[in-house]
């Protein structure tokens, strides 16, 4: 939307305008003009000859001197201002590549119980802890709805794990279906899981480690996924 403002701002300017204010009943709404150049210096194929809606304010007339200082005044800070947005949004499109960038994606083996299956994890730094999504296309076992997953984190490798886990990620163990969000009693895969680790993601890296997926104790505690960091 800035970027908008911003093309309809120069618009104005390059077509010898004065920009008197931004009003109107949403936050981008323009009211237009305070001073315009002559109607017939303004280009044949310019959209303000034919089909601007307010063309009609688009005449010559003498402006005040303190009035002409107002405009542009007023043209000034809004300009800052329409800039001072794009740098902004500018900076947040930077911080969410930068955000995707360090983002570590591990890919999750299904166990020979649920074989046919597949799945990701997506380890993303939060300061001194590391979010941990889970994505996985379904359960080949048995799951009682609402189907509930536990992640760990665990020392070792897949297939050679330390004897218990170093981080339990079980504050949230009811999945989402990725397909219908909304649903009060996720059945169906594929689903998604998202937990914390207090631990940063820099330190998860430094040594082996391991992501695994169990289905809930009341569905045997089995474990389906897992996937080496």
């Amino acid at each position: 939307m800035e970027l908008l403002l911003f093309i309809a701002v120069s618009s104005l300017v390059v077509s010898g305008g004065l920009l008197w204010a931004v009003w109107g009943d949403g936050p981008y709404s323009l009211v237009l003009f305070c001073e315009s150049v002559d109607p017939s210096h303004i280009a044949t194929s310019s959209p303000f000859r034919a089909r601007w809606p307010m063309k009609q304010f688009i005449q010559w007339r003498p402006v005040p001197t303190h009035k002409r200082t107002q405009c542009l005044a007023r043209r000034s800070i809004l300009m800052a201002a329409t800039i001072a947005s794009l740098h902004l949004t500018w900076g947040c499109t930077a911080s969410n590549r930068a955000a995707e960038a360090s983002t570590m994606t591990v890919q999750l083996s299904a166990t020979g119980m649920n074989a046919g299956q597949v799945g990701k994890a997506f380890l993303r730094p939060q300061g001194d802890a590391t979010v941990v999504t889970i994505e996985v296309s379904g359960l080949s076992v048995t799951a009682t709805p609402p189907v509930q997953l536990y992640m760990a984190v665990f020392e070792g490798r897949c297939g050679s794990l330390g004897p218990r886990p170093k981080y339990a990620l079980d504050k949230v163990v009811l999945v989402t279906e990725t397909n219908n969000p909304t649903a009060l009693v996720p059945a169906r895969g594929p689903f998604s899981l998202t937990n914390t680790a207090p631990a940063p993601l820099s330190q998860l890296r430094s040594s082996p480690h391991a992501i695994v997926v169990r289905t809930s104790p009341m569905d045997l505690n089995l474990e389906v996924f897992c996937g080496n960091l």
